[in-house]
């Protein structure tokens, strides 16, 4: 047994190093010598590089080897004769032949059929490990012939990875312990976000994939408000032809989610494009508690609430390739989305534990907004591996909200009541543009220097009318009270220089952002002007040792200065009217806040990766609840200085069979937020095992459960939802182009929280609990199609410097 696990050992790691084999032949001589030639591709027409091909005499035995190139192409040179040619490969079913060699052959192409079995844990766990990279700001994943990984979708393969989550349900991808993470593809921002950008990750396979960057600490040429980046490397599509993907899932809470996504390639032209849908009706129900704290007042709330909403997005793109030295890009996506709301609120008012009062509440919602963007980006590779990028974006968007609002106030009778309608209309419009000039130069020793300039401008404006209809003359009145006009712009103009050095051993990342900010904020309706200007300094240092050789044990040590603005909904002094308890608005005297970010990492043998952030927040703001009278304040207040420790453990593979392989993680985080009236502190524990059986019929079940304890995050604590779990089974079909996949989620009703919202100076104030069908059944299809060509990964010459756009 030892001795075949060492021998599929050095197997896999001749496989991982098969590119740096320096095979010699002896040449042939005299008038038989003759040559064989071929090229090996998979079931789609991929091209497999660094399958092994032996030729072998069947009289004498003596073998001719060698290694396939990175298009697939073999050569062999040998004697005439009899021969059995066998081509074997990591992953695939092996080939064999036998030959009868007189003169030159030429093989053509040759298929080599993915294995349907489970692969060797020895083996599958060489291979992984191998293909991780370490870097002095985080990791690099190597991915691109992962015959384990290549069939899933790209958001399924990124659950796969150390310290990130996906929700495929919410359609976010989340880094344990950075909160703001962002998400690139190729190096640079995509034309979509959000859901349309999940939709598309759902849609394209790993086969798609060159290497995934994981980004703990990204550099000074990345905004100040990003501490977590995923950068999705896919291969560059190097002859004509056309690839597509298309996706769509339906589930039991009324959710039916789609894409398509085709590339098109003609000569120096790159087109690509697609469009995502997602649709909702369902139905939820809140359950409100809200106890105040003078006359022994005491509101109870059950709120029924229907939602609907319609979600289309849209984006077209071309990429150009002038010649070695100049490229461009551009692009234009559009993004629609319409939902209905209708929601019925019961609430109870009791006085010293007696009923005092009744109120029902009506309310129905319509929401149509759009957005547009365009992008333009422009690179020139000015010499050797020096390159000049210049880009710039535009989008605005339009957002409209109508409510209608039925209120019916009654005695604790139900008899006696008063009936009140009341409506608002909301138009808000925003408009953005960003400009970045880049330049970098390589450095000696795998050293990479980089300065650059970036602008931003966020203009936003807003207006809201509410009217109360009198009853008696059936006429809307304004409330001036609750009717505002309220603007806002942010200007920010950015600059930095930085320097990476990726070489053995030792590497680092260490740089210097300047971020001037100015802020104005305006009440037309009070005629006052809010403005806020400062500068802000955010250094950003990532060191790394790889203490041996093959690197894959590491130390690393980092921190980086971030800042975070309160948004024009923050700022907005008005009050907006929830229901007859409960009135939100904004504190246009909110300051920033400064977060200082600290983090350890040790990584051993690329199996065990362990790392401890520490942040440090000041002027932390929060959402409040505050009491006047008989009625709920929800604003936004610095409540002090916040203190978060997290400690994160993952396992990048265990198995305990050939066809079973598990993930853990283990998170444990502390939270402390101080100010003059009180000290809130929580913490909690999560434990996280994502399980993946290999089964016979091209069939995985992958199944993830995590135990976790009460959460705490700002002045909000979510009780309950202590055992999440969920399944899914995927059937490759279509001569595995295709993919029907069934899934339950949330098989333990985790979702149902109960929350607890703290008021500002510590009591409970608000107690909510909502409700929504479960467990979750999902219903799934998947599909790539292509004609002309395959991708292959296209060697640059004339830049080795990640493509970064607009960061």
């Amino acid at each position: 047994m030892k001795l075949s696990l060492l021998f599929v050992s050095i197997f896999c790691i001749a496989s991982v190093y098969g590119q740096k084999w320096s095979i010699k032949l002896k040449k042939a001589s005299g008038v038989n010598a003759v040559t064989i030639n071929g090229k090996n591709v998979d079931g789609l027409n991929n091209p497999l590089a660094s399958a092994h091909i032996i030729l072998t005499n069947i009289e004498t035995n003596k073998q001719a080897k060698t290694i396939s190139q990175d298009d697939g192409s073999f050569l062999l040179k040998t004697t005439a004769g009899d021969y059995y040619l066998s081509i074997s490969m990591l992953g695939f079913e092996k080939y064999a032949q036998k030959l009868t060699i007189t003169t030159n052959i030429n093989l053509g192409t040759i298929v080599l059929n993915e294995e349907i079995t489970a692969l060797n844990e020895v083996v599958l766990q060489q291979n992984i490990n191998k293909k991780i990279t370490q870097m002095a700001n985080g990791m690099l994943f190597d991915v691109k012939n992962d015959s384990l990984l290549n069939k899933k979708p790209i958001a399924d393969i990124l659950s796969y990875l150390p310290g990130l989550r996906v929700n495929a349900e919410n359609g976010t991808i989340e880094m344990l312990g950075k909160p703001n993470l962002q998400i690139m593809i190729d190096g640079k921002l995509t034309r979509v976000s959000g859901q349309m950008l999940f939709r598309m990750l759902e849609s394209m396979t790993g086969e798609r994939l060159d290497t995934i960057e994981i980004i703990q600490t990204p550099s000074a040429k990345h905004d100040g408000r990003i501490d977590g980046i995923v950068n999705i490397n896919l291969k560059k599509q190097r002859k004509n032809g056309m690839l597509g993907s298309l996706s769509s899932t339906y589930n039991n809470s009324q959710s039916l989610r789609s894409g398509l996504f085709m590339d098109y390639k003609t000569n120096k032209f790159v087109f690509n494009g697609g469009i995502s849908g997602l649709f909702l009706d369902r139905d939820v129900n809140y359950y409100t508690e809200q106890e105040f704290l003078n006359a022994n007042v005491l509101f109870t709330g059950i709120k029924e609430n229907t939602y609907k909403m319609n979600s289309l997005g849209y984006n077209f793109g071309t990429d150009y390739q002038l010649n070695k030295k100049h490229s461009f890009s551009t692009g234009f996506s559009i993004g629609n989305q319409s939902s209905k709301n209708e929601s019925t609120l019961f609430v109870e008012q009791f006085n010293n534990t007696v009923l005092d009062s009744m109120l029902t509440n009506n309310l129905r919602t319509n929401i149509p907004n759009s957005t547009y963007s365009y992008d333009f980006s422009y690179r020139y590779d000015i010499a050797d591996k020096h390159r000049l990028d210049f880009a710039m974006r535009f989008s605005n968007g339009t957002n409209g909200i109508s409510n209608f609002f039925n209120i019916l106030n009654t005695d604790a009778t139900g008899t006696i009541g008063k009936e009140q309608q009341n409506r608002d209309v909301k138009n808000e419009l925003t408009n953005t543009k960003s400009f970045l000039l880049d330049y970098a130069l390589p450095a000696k020793q795998k050293k990479t220097f980089e300065i650059g300039a970036k602008y931003d401008e966020v203009s936003i404006s807003s207006s809201n009318i509410f009217e109360i209809l009198n009853n008696q003359n059936i006429i809307w009145a304004t409330n001036a009270g609750l009717s505002n006009a309220f603007s806002y712009k942010e200007q920010v103009l950015s600059g930095y220089v930085n320097m990476d050095s990726n070489a053995k051993r030792f590497k680092y990342s260490v740089g210097l952002r300047i971020e001037q900010v100015l802020t104005e904020s305006i009440s037309s309706a009070t005629q006052q002007i809010f403005n806020n200007t400062f500068t802000q300094f955010l250094p950003v240092i990532a060191l790394k040792y790889t203490t041996n050789k093959e690197e894959t044990n590491s130390i690393g040590i980092s921190f980086k200065k971030l800042y975070n603005l309160p948004s024009y909904l923050h700022l907005n002094p008005f009050e907006e009217y929830i229901n007859d308890f409960t009135i939100q608005r904004g504190n246009p005297n909110l300051n920033p806040q400064d977060i200082y970010n600290y983090g350890l990492s040790y990584t051993h043998k690329n199996k065990y990766f362990i790392n401890y952030n520490y942040v440090h927040v000041k002027s932390a703001f929060f959402q409040v609840t505050s009491q006047e009278a008989n009625t709920v304040i929800q604003s936004y207040e610095n409540v002090g200085e916040r203190f978060a420790h997290s400690f994160i453990f993952n396992y990048q593979k265990a198995s305990l069979f050939k066809w079973w392989a598990l993930y853990p993680t283990v998170s444990f985080s502390y939270t402390k937020i101080d100010n003059s009236l009180v000290t809130n502190i929580g913490g909690n524990v999560n434990i996280e095992l994502t399980n993946s059986f290999s089964l016979p019929k091209k069939i995985t079940l992958e199944a993830f459960f995590s135990v976790r304890t009460n959460r705490f995050a700002g002045l909000q604590q979510t009780i309950g939802g202590n055992f999440f779990g969920k399944i899914n089974i995927t059937k490759r079909i279509l001569n595995d182009k295709g993919n029907l996949n069934f899934g339950i989620l949330d098989i333990f009703n985790a979702s149902n929280n109960n929350i607890n919202n703290y008021t500002f100076d510590g009591v409970r104030n608000v107690s909510q609990s909502f409700g929504m069908p479960n467990p979750i059944i999902t219903f799934g299809f998947s599909y790539r199609f292509a004609s002309g060509h395959a991708i292959t990964k296209k060697e640059k010459k004339q830049s080795i410097i990640n493509e970064d756009r607009l960061k």
